[in-house]
């Protein structure tokens, strides 16, 4: 089908381009893992043996035609196109799926400039990260944002990524509205008397044990995406999976609260914006 796409911050119409889509891909291939077992016939199949299924990146091939009334506009432009789209990972809109993000860099751009240039006509091959991602982040959707006027969003969307702590034990369900797990940036403000913050999660536990003589709240911030963890934290990263996810939390001395960071994961489009 023939849609066009934003990429690194720019409509591929300001390159008076026209694209095609040759081939996008639904989801990621799986990530197999075998184990060969002596004495006993097949191999077992270990892909889940993390708690979830993982996926390599997927390959997106689409086509580009530069239209342009003379061959001395067509270097012109293609130099620009070239120089485009060009470079790492970058995001990818489609005009038909416009709040999914795809994060994708082109692949052996160099080999194909030559028949850019020749015929105004090329397909690129995007290496792409195995999962899209929602448009906006966790604090939800701004109020001028570009969104479809009869769009249903979801009430107090973005609320559910704070959650607010008393002293003592308490538990929570997170509702993960992505398709796909997601790790997130923790955002951890904790009271100056609380003395020990343990929070569980998915199996996972987080234990604070703030420093004495703090005066003001202090935040901690976890990369749980990056594997970033401050001082005077200990234990592994979590990951959030879709739905209910249940989170335990235990404060001795004080209050405080948790934000989620992140962007929606997803194996294909979004399914938060009806």
């Amino acid at each position: 089908m023939r849609a066009g796409i934003t990429y690194r911050n720019k409509h591929s119409s300001e390159f008076c381009t026209i694209v095609k889509t040759v081939g996008r891909p639904i989801i990621a291939p799986v990530r197999q893992k075998d184990e060969e077992v002596p004495n006993r016939d097949g191999n077992v199949d270990c892909s889940e043996s993390g708690g979830r299924l993982f996926y390599d990146d997927k390959v997106l091939e689409l086509e580009f035609l530069l239209v342009t009334p003379s061959d001395t506009e067509l270097h012109r432009q293609a130099t620009r196109f070239i120089n485009w789209i060009s470079g790492g990972y970058g995001e990818l809109i489609f005009d038909d799926m416009p709040y999914t993000v795809w994060i994708a860099k082109p692949v052996d751009i160099d080999k194909l400039a030559i028949e850019l240039y020749k015929n105004s006509k090329i397909k690129i091959q995007f290496r792409c990260r195995p999962f899209n991602k929602f448009l906006f982040d966790s604090d939800g959707i701004p109020l001028d944002s570009d969104v479809i006027l009869d769009s249903d969003v979801p009430i107090g969307f973005g609320d559910e990524n704070e959650i607010e702590f008393s002293a003592g034990s308490s538990s929570y369900t997170f509702e993960y509205l992505g398709s796909a797990p997601v790790r997130p940036v923790l955002h951890i403000s904790l009271e100056p008397t609380v003395q020990q913050f343990i929070m569980t999660m998915g199996g996972v536990t987080l234990t604070i044990t703030p420093a004495s003589g703090a005066v003001v709240n202090k935040v901690y911030i976890i990369d749980c995406e990056n594997g970033d963890m401050p001082e005077d934290v200990i234990g592994d990263f979590c990951e959030l999976k879709p739905g209910e996810n249940e989170i335990n939390i235990q404060s001795i001395g004080g209050a405080g609260n948790v934000f989620f960071e992140y962007r929606h994961n997803f194996i294909y489009g979004e399914d938060v914006i009806t």
